[in-house]
């Protein structure tokens, strides 16, 4: 019998920023750094803001926080 996939890991709906993880992170950045948020497999995502970033494209739905992200 074959066997089924395994479902395909997404990301958390929402990021809890006073999360011990997230805080963890966030005191780990180095200065330019940022944390957005935690990906599929619950890690912190780290961007940084330095150098010729000259804009960042957001593409999720309405209501996704993309005003608070700003």
């Amino acid at each position: 019998m074959p066997q089924k996939p395994k479902p395909k890991p997404e990301p958390p709906e929402k990021a809890d920023f006073f999360s011990d993880e997230v805080q963890n992170a966030i005191a780990k950045c180095a200065p330019g750094q940022i944390v957005l948020g935690m990906d599929e497999r619950n890690r912190p995502v780290i961007k940084e803001m330095t150098g010729e970033t000259a804009m960042w494209a957001l593409s999720v739905g309405s209501g996704r926080g993309k005003s608070s992200f700003l």
